[in-house]
């Protein structure tokens, strides 16, 4: 059978990246990076009241975040199989086999043995640096994202008011969402490594509804020329169907053990 708990991590981590490729555009217009640039005051602007010119320059935006979101995705698919090739090679011959929360000690052995002391702890520190950078990206990505999607919806259907004002969305959903819940969850089991297995699961279940939201919200705002291509609408609708069906699975096999 399937250990879902076992793809979970890897699984989440893949998610984690494919996240941050959608919180770039976060990032490069709170840097006013490109046209960005041109507004020191971020101001709202409506998509289908753009003229032809401006239409036509933010084409040529669009595909240059479509190429940078294309190889990184890319990159970091292939430093994922890297990763499991090298745990193929080097770890098995060894009979080295990184359990739950002794990875990061288990592949400092193994790079301590090429390079000592030093080759152990820059490992440990590389690590810990690593899982420190992902936590602070998902709290400024999430809070971001789910700021910005929930005042565009509730101005859509005409709601006014603080919770509509994306700072303060940022504020709670970064307090509540990512910090507070965590913790608790974390209280809860205890172990990183369940906890990590719990994020992996609240990932695969989060990603249609973001998909989902994306294409609605794509379809509501955007004009048809500025719109996703037929090809990315579709793989991108594809891509929640299989976390749909992913999450649904993976459910299953926490109350039904014995069907998976």
């Amino acid at each position: 059978g399937i250990d879902y708990g076992e793809i979970l991590p890897w699984l989440g981590y893949m998610l984690s990246g494919a996240a941050g490729m959608m919180w770039y555009s976060y990032w490069v217009t709170a840097k006013g990076y490109g046209a960005a640039g041109n507004n020191a005051k971020k101001r709202s602007v409506a998509p289908k009241s753009l003229n032809p010119e401006d239409r036509t320059r933010l084409k040529g935006w669009i595909t240059q975040v479509n190429l940078d979101t294309t190889v990184a995705i890319i990159g970091a698919l292939l430093i994922t199989i890297a990763f499991l090739i090298l745990g193929a090679e080097l770890l098995r011959p060894r009979g080295l086999v990184p359990e739950e929360s002794r990875v990061a000690e288990v592949l400092g052995v193994l790079l301590g043995g090429v390079f000592g002391a030093i080759g152990f702890w820059f490992m440990i520190t590389a690590t810990f640096i690593g899982f420190w950078d992902t936590v602070l990206s998902d709290q400024d990505g999430f809070g971001r994202l789910h700021a910005n999607g929930t005042s565009i919806l509730l101005k859509g259907y005409g709601y006014e008011g603080r919770w509509t004002d994306e700072k303060f969305l940022k504020k709670v959903f970064v307090i509540v969402l990512v910090t507070i819940l965590p913790i608790i969850l974390f209280a809860i089991f205890g172990e990183p490594v369940g906890l990590l297995k719990l994020a992996g699961a609240i990932e695969a279940i989060h990603i249609p509804i973001v998909t989902g939201l994306v294409l609605y919200l794509n379809h509501r705002i955007l004009p048809d020329d500025l719109g996703p291509s037929r090809i990315s609408f579709w793989m991108t609708f594809a891509a929640g169907i299989f976390f749909v069906l992913f999450s649904v699975a993976y459910l299953l096999s926490l109350v039904y053990p014995e069907l998976i």
